[in-house]
């Protein structure tokens, strides 16, 4: 019986080790992973069945040695597997690497090997044991998370070029600058360091853009940059805030003769674009503070260099200005204005007066020109010449002409009942009025609202107006002509254009500035720019207005010319609609 039980044991036995066997190759196969042996004194190679599946060849094409098995070894790989077995052996230490094998179709498999080396009692190596596993998969996902981090980084860095530097020009953007000066900043304040901030404004470049389209505007632009980065000294850091506007730091103040500097800077920087015959010179309105005279916080200095840079632009084309505190205070009023501006807007705190203008062949009262007043409730009345230019630039101009115009309409209606002739009353017309897209539908639409003739009203349009943008401005021109409108070309003569292209306006009226007329009779050359325009605006079959006549001799001279309109303070001030109703009823007026 008990060879019986034995006979059963050693069955149950050899089952439980076929099990274990077939665990084994399971779990290699499934972890594709294969054992190997290396009996180092035969040198005979033993592989288990995955290792032949990961080597993708068959046990009778093998030849079971080391040698055979360094054959299917990537050549770049044979040193690195050859180097890690002979120090396992020398160092008595297992190693774990990772190479590349060939496949005999010529697919490559990148494997993870692992080896022991075992000895004797001479300490000399017997065999080698260990194992490799397929790890390409692995390799190929690692492959790939390393390709998506990279693309990530990538995308990274563009993102950050794109959040700190501009795209057109690759100069550092508004959000890098303001980063940096803050850094700068701080920097200069611990050590007592002085440092200068330019912020500088591209003057016309709307009227490039405008007229020959924003891919040459870009490309001025990029010319911008490249002469900023080569003129300016190589430590300067210098920014395109957004737009036509640019800004400059220059590590330690600038020399005593800062002027010269800047004014070498701006020269250097200058340049001409001609676009069909026609001129363009690209300069720069430029503001300059320096830290920390001009202020000690980031807010302050940006605050006193854009001051300082809108004084350089009213100055005029290629100009700089130096902050002065004076600057600032102006600054604070101009703002304070444009508030009140708009609260006189809504409180109707403007007045409309009306300045006569005669007749010199007749003496007889024959029109007017509106005037605007700013009766404020604190100040009293505010010239014209203070609030005009801030109503322009701010846009409330719109609003501001279209209340003198609907006024003045209104005033004509009351004195086609009042006086026993029809008048006709001019109304100045700015450059940001006539460029505005609808001017001509709005004041048809008021002149038709209130009841009076076209032809009652005259529309003064100055040179600067008319020559910012000639091709609206004939279409406007055109559109009010058209319903009977007449327009006059005020300032004539101050202007740089008056003459090449006065044939091509379609003007019914030219006004001589008060600039020609002042210094008769004493000025010869005054007296023979009169007789020229006179001169030249009949010939073209155009009437004369002559304003700012205050003397007799004055009156006398342009009579002598056969000028057809004066008026001026020798006839009458500027008068609200009372005074100039009772004025109308003792002159005679033009029939």
């Amino acid at each position: 019986m008990s060879i019986v039980r034995i006979a059963a044991k050693n069955a149950n036995t050899k089952q439980m080790l076929a099990h274990t066997e077939m665990l084994l190759k399971e779990s290699q196969s499934i972890a594709q992973l294969g054992t190997w042996e290396w009996d180092i004194t035969t040198g005979f190679l033993f592989w288990s069945d995955q290792i032949y599946r990961i080597f993708g060849v068959q046990k009778a094409k093998f030849e079971a040695s080391y040698e055979g098995f360094l054959s299917f070894i990537h050549p770049d790989d044979v040193s690195l597997v050859q180097d890690a077995v002979n120090q396992a052996v020398e160092n008595k230490a297992p190693y774990k690497i990772v190479h590349r094998i060939i496949q005999p179709e010529g697919k490559i498999i990148h494997v993870e090997e692992r080896g022991k080396v075992y000895f004797d009692e001479c300490n000399k190596p017997l065999k080698m044991i260990g194992t490799v596993q397929d790890i390409t998969e692995k390799h190929l996902i690692q492959l790939a998370m390393e390709k998506a981090n990279q693309t990530i980084l990538k995308n990274k860095e563009q993102l950050n070029r794109l959040a700190y530097y501009d795209y057109l020009t690759e100069l550092p953007n508004r959000n890098y600058f303001l980063q940096y000066l803050e850094e700068r900043l701080a920097e200069c304040s611990r050590t007592n360091t002085p440092f200068s901030l330019l912020f500088l404004d591209l003057d016309g470049f709307k009227e490039i853009n405008d007229t020959q389209g924003h891919a040459e505007g870009d490309r001025v632009l990029k010319t911008v940059s490249e002469k900023l980065t080569s003129v300016l000294p190589q430590e300067a850091m210098i920014s395109r805030l957004g737009g036509d506007e640019f800004a400059i730091f220059i590590n330690n103040s600038l020399s005593q003769d800062i002027e010269h500097d800047i004014q070498h800077w701006l020269d250097a920087l200058s340049f001409r674009k001609i676009y069909d015959g026609i001129e363009f010179n690209v300069t720069f309105s430029t503001g300059v503070v320096s830290y920390p005279n001009d202020g000690k916080s980031l807010s302050g200095l940006i605050k006193n260099a854009d001051i300082a840079m809108y004084q350089a632009k009213a100055l005029g084309k290629n100009q700089f200005r130096i902050f002065d505190p004076k600057l600032a205070e102006r600054q604070e009023l101009r703002i304070r204005l444009q508030t009140e501006l708009d609260i006189a807007l809504k409180e109707e705190q403007f007045e409309v007066y009306y300045q006569p203008k005669i007749c010199l062949n007749s003496n007889t009262l024959l029109e007017a020109e509106a005037l605007v007043r700013w009766k404020h409730p604190l100040r009293g009345l505010i010239s014209p010449l203070e609030f005009i230019p801030l109503a322009e630039e701010t846009g409330q101009i719109h609003e501001l002409g279209a209340y003198v115009f609907r006024s003045t309409c209104q005033f004509i209606n009351e004195l086609n009942t009042t006086l026993d002739k029809p008048v006709r009353i001019a109304v100045n017309v700015s450059v940001k009025q006539l460029l505005k897209e609808s001017i001509t539908q709005d004041f048809f639409d008021i002149i038709d609202t209130v009841g009076i003739k076209p032809n009652q009203i005259e529309l003064e349009l100055t040179e600067s107006a008319v020559m910012e943008n000639i091709v609206e401005a004939r279409k406007a021109i055109s559109a009010f002509q058209n319903r009977g409108i007449n327009i006059a070309l005020d300032d004539f003569g101050t202007g740089y254009s008056s003459l090449s292209y006065l044939a091509k306006l379609t003007i019914n009226t030219l006004k001589i500035d008060r600039e020609f007329i002042k210094d008769i009779p004493e000025s010869e050359e005054s007296k023979a720019i009169c007789r020229s325009i006179i001169s030249l605006a009949h010939s073209l079959g155009k009437s004369v207005v002559a304003e700012g006549i205050e003397t007799e001799e004055q009156l006398a001279f342009l009579k002598q010319l056969n000028c057809d309109i004066a008026q001026g303070y020798y006839f009458a001030k500027p008068m609200n609609k009372e005074d100039y109703i009772n004025f109308c009823k003792t002159q005679k007026t033009e029939s």
